[in-house]
């Protein structure tokens, strides 16, 4: 079971990537064919993530990093 602390520290994690998620210019580095915990009950599993600046840019199916 997931504790309370645990939960908390999942939403300080999603609300400081959700803007970076929004993010459209080019990345430096993109992660495809991958099996990426999200921490997001409603999407919990990603198989790709970009990174630009070394912070995650976006995290989705190849399909939508790759756009």
């Amino acid at each position: 079971m997931v504790g309370i602390e645990t939960l908390r520290r999942a939403a300080l994690v999603l609300v400081a990537v959700a803007p970076l998620a929004q993010a459209q210019d080019t990345a430096d580095f993109v992660l495809t064919d991958a099996r990426v915990y999200t921490v997001d009950a409603e999407r919990p599993w990603a198989e790709a993530v970009a990174v630009r600046d070394d912070r995650i840019a976006a995290v989705g199916s190849a399909e939508e990093i790759a756009a």
